[in-house]
């Protein structure tokens, strides 16, 4: 086996960023795992397709595209403005 070419600080600051791209993709996670909570939640109690802003009908090839989405496209276009 080849030794490291890397130096001991080398080696602590890519430990120190793949420590933390592990945390942004756990946090990342359990975003999209709480999203598909809420969205099973939503189908269950009869609101799944439903904006929860403005209470209009979230159209099909949104819900196709971004299945936990809780806004229509006009709600979260204005959220994200």
């Amino acid at each position: 086996m080849e030794a490291s070419v890397l130096s001991e600080t080398n080696r602590t600051q890519i430990r120190e960023q793949l420590l933390a791209r592990q945390r942004e993709l756990s946090e990342v996670a359990q975003a999209e795992s709480r999203a598909v909570a809420a969205a099973l939640h939503r189908l269950d109690e009869g609101h799944y397709g439903v904006c929860e802003t403005c209470g209009a009908k979230i159209d099909a090839k949104r819900l196709a595209a971004v299945p936990c989405t809780d806004q229509c496209q006009s709600c979260a276009a204005q959220a994200n403005s």
